[in-house]
């Protein structure tokens, strides 16, 4: 079979895949290819009309939002990823993010390298203690679960929940404060992590 890899792949990974299949790096030889491995790459049917012989797509990570999902139907492409395997490195850069703002880190950088700061910071680069502070998700897959137990045993602050299918058993067993509507979620929000489909 002949892969196109879209990115870069860890080098075992790789060198397992050279075993069972010819992979296609080179952009121009996109029309041989049998099946994608991908990422991120964005795939239209545009470009995967280019791929006359192309028979599966396989994501790493969760989702395919970036891939025309009617243009597969209709041609028989299978669609396939890996839920779970990226969860905790997600969880991990949802709490970056949160620090990172709440902290104030972004900006404090760029005043660094501007050559704002001098000597010391201003106090518009005073920032916030994440314990305490509630952690909103919408959306409670498991993601959202790993972030949860992250921001509540690691810093102490409130979680709370909402999705369609997120009930008060659910919100009890994943130990997630429940709110009943996306306007409750938003109003008792200090911080706010999305995790749904785009659609």
């Amino acid at each position: 079979m002949k892969v196109l890899l879209c990115e870069n792949s860890h080098p075992e990974a790789l060198a397992l895949l050279k075993t069972r299949a010819e992979i296609i790096s080179d952009w121009d030889r996109i029309s041989e290819a049998e099946a994608i491995i991908n990422r991120n790459l964005r795939l239209p049917a545009e470009l995967l009309s280019k791929m006359p012989q192309l028979r599966a797509i396989a994501v790493h990570g969760t989702g395919h939002d970036g891939i025309d999902m009617d243009y597969c139907r209709e041609k028989s492409i299978t669609v396939f990823y890996v839920p779970f395997e990226n969860a905790d490195s997600v969880a991990e850069l949802i709490l970056a993010f949160s620090l990172a703002l709440l902290r104030k880190l972004p900006l404090a950088d760029r005043m660094l390298l501007s050559g704002e700061i001098r000597e010391t910071a201003p106090a518009v680069l005073f920032g916030n203690e994440l314990m305490g502070k509630t952690v909103a998700f919408l959306g409670v897959g498991d993601i959202a679960r790993r972030a949860a137990r992250i921001f509540r045993e690691g810093f102490r602050a409130n979680v709370i929940g909402y999705a369609p299918s997120f009930t008060k058993e659910k919100a009890e067993k994943w130990q997630i404060g429940y709110t009943e509507s996306l306007s409750e979620l938003l109003s008792r929000a200090d911080i706010l992590s999305i995790g749904v489909h785009l659609t």
